[in-house]
């Protein structure tokens, strides 16, 4: 009996660090391992002149998911997906209002996060090369008739970036956005 006594303590000390995160559950190591796709998310004029556009949209399983992007959602969840944040913002580019769209998803694990890149090429995209570019690999969609998008993952996470204008200057801010994403996750 008096063993028993003495073992419970430990069992149940185990039992609440794995509750509260202390084991395993999504984390993929390297940069970013202890950082959420919310907070990789950039603040309110950090990319001057550019302001979250209402509050941003989370997922953390798959019907939220589901019900943010609907059809898009099965791609991640073939590939691991733990959370996805999606933000909007609005910025000034010459005298026109514009439109941002961030879409950032911790898929689990850095070959889950290379293999979501993959699945979503269209092929139509051109490799953002660039010193510096955000990432370990990127590309830039121009597609699209009144927007750009790049793409990139770094570590466990796959960024969609989104402007809804098409101009040098809106692509700039567009990879500004992504560099700054891909910095906040660190090495």
């Amino acid at each position: 009996m008096w063993r028993l006594l003495l073992i419970l303590p430990l069992i149940f000390s185990f039992c609440q660090k794995e509750e509260s995160g202390g084991g395993g559950g999504g984390g993929g190591g390297g940069g970013g391992s202890g950082v959420s796709a919310v907070d990789l998310l950039p603040q309110n004029d950090e990319i001057s002149g550019w302001n979250r556009d209402g509050g941003y949209q989370l997922a953390t399983n798959y019907q939220e998911l589901y019900d943010i992007i609907d059809g898009e959602a099965q791609i991640y969840i073939d590939h691991g997906f733990v959370e996805g944040v999606f933000q909007d913002y609005k910025g000034m580019i010459g005298q026109e209002e514009v439109s941002l769209e961030a879409r950032i998803f911790d898929m689990g694990a850095g070959s889950n996060a290379k293999d979501v890149y993959d699945a979503v090429a269209t092929g139509t995209e051109t490799p953002w090369n660039d010193p510096g570019h955000a990432g370990e690999e990127a590309r830039i969609d121009e597609s699209a008739l009144f927007a750009y998008s790049i793409d990139f993952y770094k570590d466990r996470f796959f960024s969609r970036v989104i402007i809804h204008q098409k101009s040098d200057e809106a692509l700039g801010v567009c990879k500004t956005f992504c560099i700054n994403i891909s910095d906040a996750i660190g090495e």
